[in-house]
């Protein structure tokens, strides 16, 4: 029988030390991949080495809130991961080389709005303004080529989408400007007050002209949020499993049904929107929202471009009726905000297209959850789809 090497007390301390440092490693490595894959929803403890996002948050010359520099992501639980590049200005690098095609040969077509337009939990050719395109060019008997560009960023509220088209109108010359309106949350969007605890850090309001003091503070503002940002792309400087050990107990414990009931839980005022205004706080959102789209379509009308308000059927409308306390939807007008912005578009004779008849219709062929993810209210590729035919067919 083989003797045993004793080895010594230095060398056992080092064997020791190594063995922690590669079982750390592998549980990092494994929470990583569950964050990755969307299993681990990202949030505030998360680094961002951890889920690739490198981007920086900014206001736009016009204070529109983008993203640049990188790639942007979304973190939620049963979601994949996409990862989305956006240029020094918040534009798809591809979408930016094909600004200012020959005018001649092509239409261009400009889609703005908030997540459900940005689409992060699709790929980029998924989107709905990019399957029009492509609806347009298989299925057209046109000449006419089309080019659709995509330029929603999640969070934003109408007025931001309205600084945006400033910003992307010197850069290109788009013959029609879509909006697609949301009403779940773009009216809330749109008032400092309501959406305060949503609002995207230092976003600018329709009411609130910022004074050049103002501008500053905005511009320190984010400049910090940055350089956080900036020092946890390049370090772990603290560790992942701390964070990971506490998400993952959480996630074991909870159901995906459980999670979208817990966040609306703390987003009743959301539902204020489907009905008349309860107060003069949502009778103000509703008045400014009205205001923004009147200024935003003449503006429009102004440059010699055509405008569209598209209204994007949410998540609430089309079925997810499950999330809601007991009893509560019976209390609800989950169509309100389309015939009202329907009735409002014809008073100005603003050419406005309502996408919910056309996604009820689409359900009865469809089973839960219908057009959007089990844990998620964001269109997934069965959403934009629908988006992208409704769209198409109201084009013939």
């Amino acid at each position: 029988m083989t003797d045993r090497i004793q080895l010594s007390t230095k060398k056992q301390f080092l064997f020791s030390i190594f063995a922690i440092l590669l079982t750390w490693f592998a549980i990092e490595l494994i929470f990583h991949l569950l964050t990755l894959v969307g299993w681990l929803t990202y949030n505030i403890f998360t680094p961002s080495i951890y889920t690739q996002e490198t981007v920086k948050y900014q206001l736009d010359r016009n204070g529109s809130p983008i993203f640049t520099d990188g790639r942007k992501v979304y973190r939620q639980p049963g979601v994949p991961v996409q990862l989305r590049d956006y240029n020094s200005e918040g534009f798809d690098p591809e979408d930016a080389r094909r600004f200012n095609k020959d005018s001649t040969n092509y239409k261009q077509i400009g889609f703005f709005g908030d997540s459900y337009t940005e689409g992060l939990q699709v790929k980029r050719q998924q989107t709905f303004p990019r399957l029009i395109e492509q609806y347009h060019g298989s299925k057209s008997v046109k000449k006419e080529k089309m080019v659709c560009f995509n330029f929603g960023v999640g969070g934003t509220g109408t007025y931001h989408q309205y600084l945006r088209y400033l910003t992307v109108s010197k850069k290109t010359k788009l013959d029609h400007v879509v909006v697609g309106f949301l009403p779940q949350n773009d009216v809330l969007n749109n008032h400092s007050q309501l959406g305060k605890p949503f609002e995207l850090p230092k976003a600018p309001y329709f009411l609130t002209a910022a004074s050049k003091h103002a501008q500053d503070n905005i511009d320190n503002s984010i400049r910090l949020i940055n350089k956080k940002h900036y020092w946890l792309r390049r370090t772990i400087g603290f560790s992942f499993l701390a964070s990971g050990v506490y998400r993952l107990m959480k996630q074991l414990r909870m159901s995906g049904q459980q999670r979208k009931s817990n966040t609306w839980n703390i987003r009743q005022n959301w539902l204020a929107v489907y009905g008349e205004p309860l107060n003069d706080i949502w009778r103000e959102a509703w008045q400014i929202t009205e205001l923004i789209l009147l200024q935003f379509h003449r503006q429009v009308l102004a440059d010699g471009a055509k405008f569209s308000l598209l209204l994007v059927a949410d998540s609430l409308q089309i079925g997810d009726h499950s999330v809601l306390p007991s009893g509560l939807e019976s209390d609800l007008d989950l169509s309100y905000p389309n015939r009202r912005l329907r009735s409002w578009a014809k008073e100005y004779n603003i050419d406005c297209v309502d996408s919910l008849p056309y996604f009820l219709n689409k359900k009865n062929e469809l089973n839960y959850p219908y057009f959007s993810w089990h844990n998620d209210g964001h269109y997934s590729s069965v959403g934009h789809t629908t988006m992208a035919e409704f769209w198409h067919n109201k084009e013939k």
